[in-house]
């Protein structure tokens, strides 16, 4: 997501660290990973590179970039970095599908809907 930070604090939203998820997570670039279209947040840089470390005990269910399959990563998941952003797939075809086009996954086609202005009726 686009500057997601803003959007965070803007609602109030305060995430919880994906790796102790008792602690508040600091929400900023520097305390943010991505995987696929998933944001995560850490308390602190330790709990961010355990996670970077182990990506597929924290992750949890992520969306398959090519077909939008949610899937739960295991040992023998297809992963690949394009353009320094890590993706994991569901299956050996969509990985394919993703290596020779990546620039047509690497990006969600969907965001979030405009505030809708009241109608005045």
């Amino acid at each position: 997501m686009k500057d997601s930070e803003t959007y965070l604090n803007q609602l109030e939203i305060q995430p919880t660290c994906a790796v102790e998820n008792h602690k508040n997570a600091k929400v900023d670039k520097e305390h943010q990973l991505q995987i696929n279209y998933e944001l995560f947040y850490f308390a602190n840089q330790e709990n961010k590179k355990k996670f970077e470390e182990d990506v597929r005990r924290y992750c949890g269910v992520l969306r398959d970039p090519v077909d939008m399959t949610r899937f739960k990563p295991g040992k023998d998941t297809p992963t690949l970095t394009h353009q320094g952003q890590r993706f994991m797939f569901a299956s050996e075809g969509t990985h394919t599908a993703f290596a020779a086009e990546p620039d047509s996954f690497a990006v969600p086609k969907y965001g979030m809907m405009p505030k809708q202005e009241p109608s005045g009726e």
